[in-house]
């Protein structure tokens, strides 16, 4: 049968090949896809690629454009900044600050002076060591002046550096709206102490105003450790921060992407910020994502109106050919009533008739080919099935002699009662197919012997679903793998042993375990066993597992499963899986 398909769809194949290849046919397709697909599929990548290439140069241009303008911004706005605390440090205007009394509306009015041309005020304050105040331009924040906090912050690095100005950056989350601080700590004859100015995020809104940017790109102002960051406009979310500290970690200055942004970082040349710009790519990809798509459709469109253009040209000759295809198919499916009704006198009324006489002696060489399978398929199985005769009868009649010299009677007539129904049950090969608690009987009867001959060195155990009981299996199907766990697993063991049978419904399969704790064997051997090989003589002895492997592939068609799990001097775990709609059996 599977030579005979294989066969036919070979000629299919051939034919089918053929016909694709119709010189017509292809000649028209191929011209359409020229004229029409081919350019598409040319200008498509192109237009991508050069469309992707300008939008990202200009908005490259533009944010590194806008990043350099409000580096120099912010630059400016730090550097004014430091000239009013250098100011107020050294300026003779200021200088009664630093004695024992002062005159507060004149050094308030020069410190308005100084600050004129400011639209946002900072906040200018000067604080003794002690975290005394001498004077502030707005309220104070409780870290200046807190005793307590006079170790840390702006303080902290105002004294690494005396009479030098740094630049402190505060935390995103100020309750004060500060951004940076500029602090210088000074030492004059009758004070020490520190003079501080807060640069809030007005500053930072005020570059942004300057720069009359609407939406894009987003600035930020990185502190030189890359621990905060101060949004000038728009957001940086947690994963924006992240990529631009890794960023930071490697270069200073540089411009990057990844799938939703595109970055560029600016160095202040006095290393004490950073200035980073950022630009959403939605609106880019948004562009790109609508050229591929029209792209993709008007070419998946090109291609079938090519192929229907084709399709329909070619119409009138391919039609009968189509049906002789179709005739086949259906034959190559097992439908040998297909026929073609082409009834001209032509070469294609002669290719009907020859695909119509093709079903006819498929149809009768399949028929005749699966009498002869099946017939070798009962042949195969009555002498697999002979092959299944116990092991043990010599063993059970020297039993049964043992218990008659010792008078134990009882004993010995149960012995042969239970090796009667065993050897009429291996003799009867009229009944190919039993039932589950019928096999469970027979595994029973075999079990009673062979507990006589072994005493306490057999312990057993059976659990089955009850399920299972009334499904119907192959005469000695499970008794070989119980006989093969006690002769070659237990019995060359020491000491007792343990046999555990296990019949589970799962659903769509019954699975039966065997276990046993006894000598085990090696994995090649387990392997070995389940690998099927030559059919041996079939006068000769039972194989054991090797025929349970050759019985379950004839029996479900090769659906059912065994392994084994095994290993020297730890036991053996034979599982046997077979589908339930496969066990739908009649007895015979």
């Amino acid at each position: 049968m599977s030579g005979t398909k294989k066969r036919l769809m070979q000629r299919l194949d051939r034919f089918s090949f053929k016909l694709r290849n119709h010189t017509f046919f292809r000649k028209l397709l191929l011209s359409y896809l020229l004229i029409a697909v081919v350019p598409l599929l040319l200008v498509g990548p192109f237009a991508y690629y050069l469309t992707k290439t300008i939008l990202m140069e200009r908005t490259r241009s533009n944010l590194e454009t806008q990043a350099s303008l409000a580096l120099g911004q912010t630059k400016q706005l730090v550097d004014d900044a430091i000239l009013i605390v250098e100011a107020v440090s050294s300026d003779i205007n200021f200088y009664s600050l630093f004695t024992e009394s002062f005159d507060e509306t004149t050094v308030l009015n020069s410190l308005f002076l100084l600050l004129t041309n400011w639209k946002y005020k900072p906040g200018v304050h000067i604080i003794r060591s002690d975290g005394k105040p001498i004077i502030s331009s707005s309220d104070i924040p409780q870290e200046y002046t807190n005793i307590n906090y006079l170790t840390w912050g702006v303080w902290h690095r105002a004294k690494e550096r005396p009479n030098n100005p740094i630049l402190y950056f505060h935390q995103p989350s100020d309750v004060k709206n500060r951004v940076l601080s500029i602090g210088l700590y000074t030492e004059k004859p009758d004070f020490s102490g520190l003079i501080v100015l807060d640069l809030y995020e007005n500053h930072l809104q005020e570059i942004v105003e300057k720069l009359s940017i609407q939406e894009y790109p987003y600035l930020g102002l990185f502190d030189p450790y890359r621990i905060h960051v101060h949004a000038l406009n728009g957001e940086f979310d947690l994963d924006d921060r992240e990529v631009v500290r890794n960023e930071l970690l490697s270069t200073t200055s540089s411009t990057f992407q990844n799938k939703s942004r595109l970055y560029t970082i600016h160095e202040e040349s006095g290393n004490r910020f950073f200035l980073v710009s950022l630009h959403p790519l939605h609106q880019i990809n948004e562009i790109l994502n609508f050229i591929k798509w029209i792209t993709v459709i008007l070419t998946s469109s090109m291609v079938l109106l090519s192929i229907i253009l084709a399709l329909t040209s070619s119409k009138n000759a391919s039609e009968p050919l189509m049906e002789v295809v179709r005739c086949l198919r259906r034959v190559s499916e097992g439908d040998f009533s297909a026929r073609t009704s082409i009834e001209s006198t032509d070469e294609f009324g002669v290719l009907g008739s020859i695909a119509n006489q093709l079903a006819v002696d498929m149809h009768t060489l399949i028929e005749t080919n699966k009498q002869k399978e099946e017939s070798l398929r009962v042949a195969l199985l009555k002498s697999l099935q002979a092959q299944t005769k116990p092991h043990f009868v010599f063993n059970s009649l020297e039993l049964i002699k043992w218990y008659i010299m010792l008078g134990e009677s009882e004993l010995a007539i149960d012995t042969i009662l239970d090796l009667g129904y065993l050897m009429r049950s291996t003799l009867d090969l009229s009944e190919g197919v039993i039932r589950v608690e019928e096999e469970l009987q027979i595994i029973k009867h075999y079990l009673a012997i062979q507990k006589r001959r072994l005493g306490n060195r057999l312990n057993i155990s059976i659990t089955i679903d009850p399920a299972l009981e009334k499904l119907p299996i192959p005469r000695f199907l499970l008794q070989p793998l119980v006989e093969n766990a006690v002769m070659h697993g237990l019995e060359r063991k020491q000491g007792a042993g343990m046999l555990t049978i296990l019949g589970k419904d799962e659903g769509d399969v019954a699975s039966f375990t065997f276990i046993d704790d006894g000598v085990g064997m090696s994995e090649g051997i387990a392997e070995e066993l389940i690998t099927i090989h030559k059919i041996p003589n079939a006068m000769k002895e039972g194989t054991g597992v090797q025929n349970i492997v050759r019985r379950l592939q004839l029996y479900y068609h090769g659906n059912a499963q065994i392994t084994i799990d095994s290993a020297p001097m730890k036991g053996t775990a034979i599982t046997m899986v077979i589908p339930k709609d496969e066990m739908l059996w009649t007895n015979g």
